[in-house]
């Protein structure tokens, strides 16, 4: 949706982004342990409270992309704290990158 805002020009792309935005921060992060979880229905609750990397990569892409469209420092704060979230939980000792979050 950002790159649709950026190559139109089109306000909607970037009002669907910050959204959606919104909605992965209201309903799939994880306020008590950190992270995103897997999955949620489309009222919020959550399905899979399972953390998988690559879920967390896309996760990370969305508040980088819409933080630095909108300047906006909650986003921006939000995808720092994502990256700390995978850099400590989602990394084995040798630094490698797990495909799950432990339990």
């Amino acid at each position: 949706m950002v790159a649709g805002y950026e190559r139109l020009g089109d306000k909607r792309y970037l009002d669907i982004a910050v959204r959606s935005t919104d909605f992965l921060l209201t309903n799939f992060e994880d306020t008590v342990y950190g992270g995103f979880f897997e999955r949620v229905d489309a009222d919020g609750k959550v399905i899979n409270a399972g953390k998988r990397t690559y879920s967390h990569a896309f996760a990370l892409l969305a508040l980088s992309h819409v933080a630095r469209v909108t300047k906006s420092e909650k986003y921006r704060i939000a995808a720092l704290h994502a990256l700390r979230d995978v850099n400590l939980h989602l990394r084995d000792s040798s630094g490698a990158v797990r495909l799950y979050a432990p339990p």
